[in-house]
């Protein structure tokens, strides 16, 4: 099956086999429930845009479209359907990313392996407990994420464990490097995280390690992700080529200023700095002491490292 196929840059989504149950008890205002989903080799592509919206692909006739009112359900509820006993195998995810790079950014994800006990479409206050296995190719290594745990996607309150395993660091380019930054030509990333949601208040500890980095030289190139590169490859040449950092992303989904994959890489960031014997006074600020002393001496790369972690968020 395919949908919206387009001749220029191929099918938004297509599926190899779906299976399902499907009962409606009572009247047309009652869901309709599918039992034993299955999805077989599912694809799907997906765009965003400059300001971060989602591109439709179908054609646009320059027309907002009205929204309808919604039926409710029993209780009031605004349930159409409830899926039970879901499970998804091979699927593949094409993200084109519009807000960091155009043309998009592509983040291809495969062998998405998904199971999920129930879900209400559209979401409703319900706990849905998932397990999520999924893969995404490198350039030099093929990186391994898995996610199990309980959300309730109507209020997005979250319980999950999460880890991801020898990420090819070379695909995370377009996010963690700015003009001036050494290009990064080979590294892995461990990571495992974590992550709660609790009335949209996010709280997540989080275990990393970069290993076998690796970043081209150059007039110019003194800093990876705002970090000195001498400083850096040094500190992993006497740590078995590796770096390990322990942090905590902390923030609320509705303040308009916390974006939960900034704040990451920020957190990340300033942690790295601290292993080396570097302290931020204040994510992006540009006073950078060593020992409670300003550092000299050190080049400008030192200098900007406070303004290097600042321009990762722009």
């Amino acid at each position: 099956m395919r949908a919206f196929n387009n001749g220029k840059t191929g099918p938004e989504m297509r599926l190899s086999e779906a299976a399902f149950t499907a009962v409606r008890e009572g009247g047309l205002n009652t869901p309709l429930v599918l039992s034993d989903v299955t999805l077989k080799d599912p694809f799907l592509r997906v765009e965003v845009g400059k300001t971060g919206r989602f591109v439709s692909p179908l054609p646009s006739n320059g027309q907002k479209e009205k929204k309808q009112p919604a039926k409710n359900g029993k209780n009031g509820e605004n349930i159409q359907a409830v899926l039970k006993n879901i499970k998804i195998t091979g699927g593949e995810l094409l993200y084109l990313d519009g807000k960091i790079t155009q043309p998009p950014n592509p983040v291809r994800i495969t062998d998405i392996n998904i199971t999920a006990d129930q879900l209400g479409i559209p979401f409703r206050d319900s706990a849905t407990n998932h397990d999520v296995s999924a893969r995404i190719p490198g350039r030099n290594t093929s990186g391994q994420i898995k996610a199990k745990g309980v959300t309730n996607l109507g209020t997005l309150d979250t319980h999950s464990r999460i880890s991801v395993q020898n990420l090819d660091i070379t695909t995370l380019k377009p996010y963690i490097e700015k003009k001036g930054d050494a290009d990064v030509t080979r590294g892995s990333l461990d990571m495992n995280m974590d992550l709660s949601i609790k009335n949209r208040i996010v709280y997540a500890p989080t275990k990393s390690s970069i290993r076998n980095l690796e970043l081209a030289s150059g007039k110019g190139l003194s800093r990876f992700m705002g970090i000195p590169r001498t400083m850096l490859i040094k500190s992993m040449e006497t740590s078995s080529n590796r770096i390990d950092l322990d942090f905590t992303v902390e923030g609320d989904l509705d303040n308009p200023q916390f974006k939960f994959g900034a704040s990451l890489i920020r957190r990340f960031t300033v942690e790295a700095a601290k292993k080396l014997g570097l302290s931020v006074v204040g994510a992006g600020e540009t006073a950078v002491v060593q020992g409670g002393k300003a550092v000299k001496g050190v080049g400008s790369g030192l200098k900007n490292l406070g303004r290097g972690i600042k321009n990762l968020f722009r």
